[in-house]
């Protein structure tokens, strides 16, 4: 069911907005029908009496051979006439107390009034209302299965109204039988229709009222979710480490306020970071100088021994100040510009300067990949993950693997791998799992943070995970360039 479901603000809103409106309109629709069932029970027995009341007293005033053609004038779809020897209703079955009713309208009627109300299963026998019966064609129109008459003048020869058909629904009906003052019977049967046919202009307003409403809508939830959507994309590439970009402050108020303040705290946070690997930056450079002024004091001591350590300790000295100023730029190469890379090519070339170091690398590569990217800072990361695998292992492979949106790079080796409580841990900077501390066997902890460093500022991530029965696997993802 949720699939069904749309996923989107905007999807969403309209959805529940046509569903407002139908459930308004079911409701609205529902409330017609019962006061129109309401308006017809009000008003169809005072009807139907004024109606028998007024054929009463015309049949008394007409002579006996001309009031079958009252009958044929008078009948409609829901009111039948006859005129009868014998009464359609009899005493035994007439309400007295239900003939009062239209004996208002006769004041000065002599003869016997007899009413009778009947539901919808019953019907006035074929004595009266015959099932067949002649009418011309030329005077009777029918109307579904019920033929209707024209107005006046009707040809003598016209024969009587009948029933042709009981396909329609029938709703509560009158039987009425009044006794005329030759004693002939005028007999009526009169009902009310039990169906309700939707209107159907009901329905083009429905439809016209739904496209109405989901087309304002989806204007004003596109209002919203656009904003949002470019809101959420920032923060999504900001997370990443990409250059932050700003959302257009548009939308409602809330929104806009959203995506200001958005713009102003990215700007904050880029302003502070680029201080900080400022600082960091400055201290390392600013300490070369006193390392290589101490280099050139120790070269001036007498002692060979003496010397040769405080080399060394410079030398470690001054690596690790260019440890600090690479871990400020993490592996940036601001001034390369970015363009389409074949990754495959990138790596082979990686692998081939690995094995001539005498290093066990093997590459599973097939086909070509585009990428866009800096090509020496993505050869830096492949650099510093090849580094680490060969550094704890004497067997590394590296293949590439792609998704219709991503590339991976997997750079799997049969060493040892890393306790999983530490395998977040080893991104960060200065890092190690080597307890020695000695650089020579465990460097400074900044390899894997500058791959990951320079995989984020790719739109990309690097993760790791511990393969079975040992080994370690370095995952770098990078989306891939569509047009590639």
């Amino acid at each position: 069911m949720k699939r069904l479901l749309p996923n989107t603000l905007q999807g969403q809103f309209v959805l529940i907005m046509l569903a407002a409106l139908l459930l308004s309109q079911l409701a609205s629709f529902l409330l017609i029908e019962s006061r129109w069932r309401y308006l017809e029970f009000d008003l169809f027995e005072p009807d139907v009496f004024a109606r028998t009341a007024e054929l009463a007293i015309i049949a008394n005033r007409t002579e006996k051979d001309k009031r079958q053609e009252i009958g044929i004038l008078a009948s409609g779809p829901f009111f039948f006439v006859q005129f009868t020897d014998k009464p359609l209703v009899s005493e035994d079955r007439a309400d007295s107390e239900y003939a009062e009713m239209l004996k208002s309208h006769l004041p000065e009627h002599k003869g016997a009034i007899r009413l009778r109300s009947v539901g919808e299963e019953s019907l006035p026998s074929s004595d009266f209302f015959p099932v067949s019966g002649h009418i011309p064609s030329d005077i009777a129109t029918p109307v579904g299965d019920i033929p209707v008459l024209p107005t006046p003048p009707i040809p003598a020869s016209a024969g009587i109204v009948v029933m042709q058909s009981t396909e329609f629904s029938l709703g509560d009906g009158i039987e009425i039988s009044i006794e005329l003052d030759d004693a002939e019977w005028l007999n009526v049967f009169a009902f009310m229709d039990a169906g309700f046919e939707f209107p159907l202009d009901l329905l083009v307003a429905l439809i016209v009222s739904a496209l109405a409403v989901g087309g304002a809508a989806a204007w004003a939830a596109g209002r919203i979710s656009r904003p949002l959507s470019h809101l959420a994309l920032a923060a999504n590439r900001f997370g990443k480490s990409v250059s932050p970009m700003h959302v257009p402050e548009e939308g409602p108020d809330d929104v806009r306020l959203a995506a200001r303040a958005f713009n102003t705290m990215s700007d904050r946070v880029k302003q502070t970071l680029e201080e900080q690997n400022a600082v960091m930056s400055a201290v390392g450079h600013d300490l070369r100088t006193p390392i290589t002024s101490l280099r050139i004091r120790a070269e001036m001591i007498g002692d060979p021994a003496l010397e040769q350590k405080m080399i060394e300790t410079l030398d470690g000295m001054e690596r690790l100040c260019n440890a600090v100023v690479e871990a400020a730029r993490g592996g940036a190469s601001h001034e390369e510009p970015e363009r389409t890379i074949d990754i495959a090519s990138l790596i082979e070339a990686e692998v081939d300067d690995f094995i001539q170091m005498g290093c066990s690398v093997k590459a599973d590569i097939e086909g070509s990949t585009k990428v866009t990217g800096r090509p020496q800072e993505l050869r830096r990361a492949l650099r510093n993950l090849l580094q680490n695998a060969a550094q704890y292992a004497n067997g590394t492979t590296i293949s590439l693997h792609r998704t219709p949106d991503n590339i991976e790079i997997r750079v799997d080796d049969n060493g040892p791998g890393i306790p999983e409580d530490q395998l977040a841990n080893v991104l960060k900077p200065f890092v190690r799992l080597e307890e020695s501390r000695n650089p020579e066997t465990g460097g400074f902890g900044l390899g894997l943070n500058i791959a990951a460093s320079i995989a984020r500022r790719h739109g990309g991530e690097l993760t790791l995970s511990n393969l079975t029965p040992r080994g370690l696997r370095a995952s770098l993802k990078l989306p891939v360039t569509q047009s590639g």
